[in-house]
């Protein structure tokens, strides 16, 4: 048999859900939703799909890949004109000599399709949305046909979306097709319909669909490196996907999943709702038939999309990234090339410690970034400072910074425990004394040598100023930006210098 897939293409009707991903890959549970579409029938014998593209067809084709981890063989085909797909049929040899089932990948009948072998007609899946029976198509139709062997597909390869249902219609007034009312779908035109077939597969009403992690308590699924608080609630049937962090006195579920990656903060409520891969939610937020996707809040109740600007209300994590391993990696080359190149630097400032020596050496113990909101989970490492200038004050880019702060943490960057370019250390009770808002903002940032407000600010800065200036580098945070910090630092040292000089030169004349 041969299985037709039509994947849907952006849709008002999503609300921004499909801004990143195609429709067809938001998640349902554990997995994306075609991936359940292709398992759902390739365990009923389908052995070979067409899908049909017209949105993101990059995305759709590196995630499919050729088929073989499935068992089966994938061929994609991409369509000139969005408004009528099923031009593509005519170019699908197989499906002349073969039974042929084709789906909309956004709405898919629960069906067994050997129970429908023997018929000698198509059959039009329908739903039957007034429960008495109707044989409207044009209201019914669920968006899935069976092709019988040696029954050609071609009559619907010059339908458009919108003129298909009525042919259909046609079909079956004619006696040329048989319709049939299918009371179970999954489906996720719209947000609503998405929550409904994520409660339907958390309470297995579809037995076959597939959910992964362990099952410690009925229809409670955990991941692989989910990290729990022991005050928080999991009520189910509810999903944790992998390396998720649940903060304290936090709740979720009944009927919530939470994809990979994500982080909820403490005294939050999550139920009937959903909450897509590398998302942040932040404390004390209550939430019900929601779906969150990083900054993006969609209510289902009121079918309405909103993006939220508060990076202490919703926002975006850093998953683990072969990318961000990468420039640590560099970072760290780069360190050790750095300590070599300045070793004269070294020497001098060791001069001036055995000279001075109550200017020694002293470290702090400062907290690993990024961290959860909980204080108990939070990792530290010893970070060695000059006490002439020490890590607890917001110092200027210069001289006294370059020797007593730049060259004793340089080895730390070497050794990938920070950045040069981040936010600044700052110790476990210094942590605890910001506000909620700042607090959530830089335990997801990254320590850095050299911090956007070292650059900006003044001698003596008020809580205020550097607290917009380490928002101002979350919100700008790239390579680009890091580079351009970097360099003015060290035109800093070396052209503020300069005018130090000439103004003590113009001061003695």
């Amino acid at each position: 048999m041969i299985g037709i897939i039509v994947l849907p293409g952006a849709s008002q009707d999503m609300l921004g859900l499909d801004e990143h991903v195609p429709v067809s890959l938001l998640p349902l549970g554990d997995r994306p939703f075609l991936q359940h579409v292709i398992e759902f029938f390739a365990l009923q014998g389908i052995s070979s799909f067409e899908f049909i593209l017209e949105h993101a067809p990059q995305q759709i084709e590196a995630y499919l890949g050729d088929g073989s981890r499935w068992g089966c063989r994938f061929r994609c085909h991409l369509v000139s004109q969005p408004e009528r797909p099923y031009r593509c049929l005519r170019i699908i040899a197989e499906a002349k000599t073969a039974p042929t089932f084709l789906v909309h990948a956004d709405q898919v009948p629960y069906i067994q399709l050997a129970e429908y072998a023997v018929h000698k007609q198509p059959i039009l899946f329908c739903i039957d949305r007034e429960g008495n029976g109707s044989s409207k198509l044009s209201v019914t139709w669920g968006g899935g046909i069976l092709f019988p062997t040696g029954i050609s597909d071609e009559s619907i390869a010059g339908c458009s979306r919108q003129t298909l249902t009525s042919h259909l219609q046609d079909l079956e007034s004619q006696g040329l097709a048989t319709a049939t009312f299918v009371p179970d779908w999954i489906s996720l035109r719209t947000p609503r319909d998405l929550l409904v077939s994520q409660r339907k597969l958390l309470n297995r009403e579809f037995s076959e669909l597939m959910i992964g992690g362990t099952e410690n308590d009925p229809k409670l699924w955990v991941s692989r490196n989910v990290v729990i608080n022991p005050s928080a609630r999991i009520v189910p049937p509810a999903y944790l996907g992998p390396n998720c962090r649940i903060g304290p006195a936090a709740q979720i579920g009944p009927n919530a999943v939470i994809s990979g990656n994500s982080f909820i903060d403490a005294h939050t409520s999550i139920q009937n709702s959903l909450v897509t891969a590398g998302s942040y939610v932040g404390e004390r937020l209550e939430l019900d038939e929601v779906i969150i996707d990083r900054n993006l809040l969609v209510n289902v109740k009121l079918g309405t999309g909103l993006t939220i600007t508060e990076n202490f209300l919703l926002g975006r994590m850093a998953g683990p990234s072969g990318r961000r391993w990468f420039v640590t990696v560099l970072e760290s080359i780069f360190a050790i090339l750095l300590i070599l190149l300045l070793l004269p630097f070294y020497c001098a400032l060791a001069v001036y410690l055995l000279t001075f020596g109550q200017k020694r050496l002293a470290r702090v113990k400062v907290v690993r970034l990024p961290a959860t909101g909980d204080p108990r989970m939070w990792q530290t490492f010893n970070l060695p400072f000059v006490k002439a200038v020490d890590w607890t004050r917001c110092v200027p880019a210069g001289w006294a910074s370059f020797f007593f702060r730049f060259l004793p943490g340089l080895p730390a960057v070497a050794r990938a425990r920070l950045n040069l370019v981040g936010l600044p250390p700052r110790t476990v009770d210094e942590i605890r004394n910001l506000p909620q808002d700042w607090r959530s903002l830089y335990l997801h940032g990254n320590l850095g040598l050299i911090t956007e407000a070292s650059l900006i600010l003044t001698n003596q800065p008020d809580e205020t100023e550097i607290y917009l200036a380490e928002a101002c580098y979350c919100a700008a945070a790239t390579w680009k930006h890091d580079f351009g910090l970097f360099f003015r630092y060290f035109l800093r040292l070396i052209f503020h210098q300069q005018i130090d000089v000439s103004k003590e030169s113009e001061s003695q004349s």
